[in-house]
């Protein structure tokens, strides 16, 4: 659907349709950005309880048990 800028409502209601400036700017933000991306933010598992165990304590520097 190609709009030209005759047919096009003003600016001022587009906002006011869209709820407010916020609401425009998000949507029109998304549209050109995309969606957020969200997933596992770390890549390497977990440690084991083994590799857990192996570790030194933060505090003393000994070996977790």
């Amino acid at each position: 659907m190609t709009n030209t800028p005759a047919e096009r409502p003003p600016l001022r209601q587009r906002i006011r349709e869209a709820g407010g400036l916020y609401a425009w700017f998000n949507t029109n933000l998304i549209r050109f950005a995309g969606p957020a991306s969200v997933g596992p933010y770390e890549t390497t598992p977990p440690p084991s309880a083994a590799e857990r165990a192996q570790r030194a304590c933060p505090l003393c520097g000994e070996p977790m048990t």
